[in-house]
């Protein structure tokens, strides 16, 4: 027998062997009323929503230079926040407002930096039910030993329901 042959057998056989195992489930389809396959049609879950408002807090690092004629300055340490926030989810985009309040910890506040107040909203869209991308905006007011400093802050990222009442985020 050439190898062609061979290959040729294994399909038709296999072919066969799939017939054989769908004939009974076909057979229930066709005799089965008002049902358009003979496979079951998969329920896709409910939808997570993105729609609520929530507290929480938030930790991070921080890392910056500031230049100063004649030189730079570099710093870095930590923060904390306490954020609260409220979200309308219209089909798969979600709109958000949030505030939060901050303190720095370690060398970044040895430099001068002490508390954060931070205003502002994101705009996202739901990639999947617990998955939202997202782009924010926010007014940031900070405390600092030479005195108070105003801007803006502009970023992304990426929010996910860890379970229902949790979400981690990456931004």
């Amino acid at each position: 027998m050439k190898p062609g042959t061979w290959l040729l057998g294994g399909v038709a056989a296999a072919a066969l062997l799939g017939a054989a195992m769908i004939a009974p489930v076909a057979a229930e389809g066709v005799a089965a009323k008002n049902q358009p396959s003979f496979l079951p049609i998969p329920q896709l879950a409910a939808a997570a929503s993105w729609t609520g408002c929530g507290v929480g807090v938030l930790g991070g690092f921080l890392n910056g230079d500031l230049d100063i004629s004649p030189g730079t300055m570099g710093s870095n340490g930590s923060a904390a926040w306490a954020t609260a926030s409220c979200s309308v989810q219209m089909g798969a985009f979600v709109i958000e407002g949030f505030g939060s309040y901050g303190w720095a910890f370690g060398d970044i506040s040895t430099v001068g930096l002490n508390t954060e107040i931070e205003a502002g909203g994101k705009a996202g869209v739901s990639v999947a039910p617990t998955t939202l991308l997202y782009a924010s905006l926010a007014k940031s007011w900070l405390d600092t030993s030479i005195g108070d400093v105003d801007g803006w802050k502009f970023g992304g990222g990426i929010q996910v329901d860890v379970v229902s009442a949790a979400r981690g985020k990456l931004q």
